[in-house]
Parts: structure tokens; C-alpha cells; sequence
């Protein structure tokens, strides 16, 4: 800030000057009682003009000179400056050249797999210099090889990728495989006189049963469960065939229930059986005579109900399959009631015993 004042000081006094020099001139020639123009000097007014013009000028020259002096040198030192700020810079750049030279030895090295390779090429450079060009060769080739290889790892990535879908798709079709699948054959037939399939072989068929209110059989009779069924239950009767890969195993009715989610179900007697592939299963679901009409209203009422079963297959794995059947209606052939059933795919549950507590309140 001080230097800044000093030169405005300067130049304001120099200005200053070179204006009021003019008038100082003209006062002392225009005043002939001055003792230096009355008497010794012999010039006229307009010699000193003259002087005093080629006087200024050469100063103006001086100054402009002086100007331009210290400007070039000015300039001088800039370039001086800016010279030497760029040999540094090139100083600069050519130790990055070398460290980068060098960072690309280590990464050529690197990307070497194999260390006596190398060992073998600083022989034989040492030993004859005319491999020398060759090795640069190969040298300059690595920066495209390390380009392949990086594009045969991104090609070697998507095959992997590839691979993974392939697997996951081939794990979904396994799991597909072992998914149990029943699928309904024959619409559901109701039975008010106890009879049982008339058209089952028992030799080749599986025969599966759930008892509902089976409090209302008498088990001190001694009699054949299938005697008692006959004699005290109607029935719903329908037939499933396992379509699936494998076999099913633990084939077991668990509940009942109607549209608007009320379950019939009272006291349960059900058995498990095994459905080979392809086999057919004989579902009969069984309810106390005395109470069968009222079954049927109440079905009727709701336009149907759900029926659920547990099942395995070979693996292990716990499954629960949900079939649908509608309303009652009567052929105009045999005059029987029928109702449709329907299947869906089998959903897999972590633990059956799980499921009863949550989805039947009390595990049966």
C-alpha cells in the first residue's frame, strides 16, 4: 500500500512539471526586465521557443526511452521468470514421465504371471543386444494384451453371470420337480346312502378320509370303521391324481372352511397315505347323517368351501394344498347331487405344526 502511494506520488509531481515548465518558460521570456533577457541573452523569443520545444522533446524522447527500457526489462524479467517457472515445470513433468515409466515397469511386471520369464529376458538382452528391439516390441504390445485380457476377464464375467442364471434357472425347474401337484379328475359326487366308490380299485387306488364331527361315530361298537361310516355318515366324495414329478408322501386332510371363514370341522379323524406318481387318490369326506342336510345348506349358502390338506414330498419339504368345491347341483341324468372341485398349486410352509397354531387356532 505504501509503495502504491509513493509511485502516484511521483507520477502526479512529473505530470505536474512537464505541464507548468511551459508557463515558467513563457514568464521568463516575456519579462524583459529580467536581468537575463534585457542584457545576456542575445536569442529572440522564438530561437528559445524553439530551444525550449527541442528541449521538451528530447525529454518526452528520454521519458518514452526511459519507459520503454524499463518496460523490456520488465518484460525481461517475466520471461526470465516465466522461463524458469517452465523449466521447473518441465523438470516436473519429466519426474512424472520417469515415475510413470516406472509405475509401468511395476505393472508390467505385475501383470507378468510368471517371474522367470523375465529373469530369462534380462539375459538375454545383456547377451545379445540385437533382441533388444524385439523385447521393446513385446514391451509396447503389453499395454494391448493387458486390453485383451481385461476384455477376456469382462467376457469371462458375463459368461459367469450367464452361468448363474443358468444355475438358478436349472435350481427353479429341480424345485418345480419336487412341487407335489394333484390335480382333480372327476367332479365331486355326494352320497346320502353311504356307498362308497363305486368305481375305486382298491388295488391300485389310494384311499384318503377325514371324518367330521366324529364324535358322533361310536367307537365301543367293535365294528369295521368303514361299517360304522356306512352306516351312521354321508358323504363328499371326489378323486385326485398326483401329476407331479415324485411321489407324495403324508397326504392329509386338516380343515374346512366356508366362504365367509366358519370351519365346520368339530372333532377330526383323518388318516395319511402315500400318492405314488400318477397314482390316483379316493378322497371321502365323511359327515354324521344327522347333521349332513344342515352341511349342505350351509354349503349352498356360501356358494362353496375351501378344503385343506398337508402334504411332503420326497425331500422333506411340507406343503399345504388348497382345493375349492362349489355349490351342490343335480345331474338331470342319474338325478345325484355333484359339485366341482378345484386345485391349486401347492404352497411350502416352514412347519405344519407352525401353521395349525396359526391358521386353525388349536394344532389337531
Amino acid at each position: 500500500m505504501k509503495k502504491f502511494f509513493k509511485v502516484t506520488a511521483i507520477v502526479f509531481f512529473s505530470v505536474a512539471v512537464i505541464i507548468g515548465i511551459p508557463f515558467v518558460i513563457e514568464a521568463i521570456l516575456f519579462e524583459e526586465k529580467l536581468p537575463l533577457l534585457s542584457k545576456s541573452i542575445r536569442l529572440g523569443r522564438d530561437d528559445w521557443f524553439a530551444f525550449m520545444g527541442s528541449y521538451l522533446g528530447s525529454l518526452g524522447t528520454v521519458f518514452l526511452g526511459g519507459l520503454a527500457l524499463w518496460q523490456s526489462k520488465r518484460y525481461k524479467d517475466d520471461n526470465d521468470k516465466t522461463e524458469k517457472e517452465f523449466i521447473e515445470l518441465q523438470n516436473k513433468i519429466r519426474d512424472l514421465v520417469d515415475t510413470n515409466n516406472k509405475l509401468t515397469a511395476e505393472n508390467i511386471m505385475l501383470v507378468e504371471n510368471s517371474g522367470y520369464l523375465q529373469n530369462d529376458i534380462k539375459n538375454l538382452v545383456s547377451s545379445n543386444a540385437g533382441l533388444q528391439q524385439g523385447i521393446k516390441d513385446v514391451v509396447d504390445q503389453i499395454p494391448e494384451l493387458i486390453e485383451k485380457n481385461t476384455e477376456n476377464q469382462r467376457e469371462m464375467q458375463e459368461l459367469l453371470e450367464s452361468n448363474k442364471s443358468i444355475s438358478d434357472g436349472l435350481l427353479k425347474i429341480q424345485e418345480a420337480i419336487f412341487i407335489p401337484r394333484l390335480n382333480s379328475e372327476i367332479d365331486a359326487r355326494v352320497s346320502t346312502d353311504g356307498s362308497f366308490f363305486p368305481y375305486m380299485d382298491e388295488d391300485k387306488d389310494v384311499f384318503a378320509y377325514g371324518f367330521i364331527q366324529s364324535d358322533a361315530i361310536s367307537h365301543s361298537t367293535g365294528r369295521n370303521w368303514k361299517e360304522a361310516m356306512q352306516e351312521t355318515c354321508s358323504f363328499i366324495a371326489f378323486s385326485l391324481r398326483n401329476t407331479g414329478e415324485k411321489d407324495i408322501f403324508d397326504f392329509t386332510f386338516e380343515d374346512m372352511r366356508f366362504s365367509n371363514g366358519v370351519s365346520p370341522v368339530g372333532t377330526l379323524i383323518r388318516n395319511s397315505s402315500t400318492i405314488k406318481k400318477q397314482q390316483m387318490v379316493r378322497f371321502l369326506l365323511a359327515i354324521p347323517r344327522v347333521a349332513f342336510d344342515e352341511f349342505i345348506t350351509r354349503l349352498n349358502e356360501n356358494r362353496g368351501a375351501t378344503l385343506l390338506f398337508s402334504l411332503k414330498n420326497p425331500i422333506g419339504d411340507t406343503f399345504i394344498l388348497t382345493l375349492t368345491i362349489t355349490q351342490t347341483f343335480e345331474d338331470e341324468f342319474d338325478g345325484r347331487s355333484y359339485m366341482f372341485v378345484y386345485s391349486a398349486e401347492s404352497e411350502r410352509i416352514n412347519s405344519l405344526w407352525d401353521w395349525r397354531k396359526e391358521n386353525m387356532n388349536v394344532a389337531k
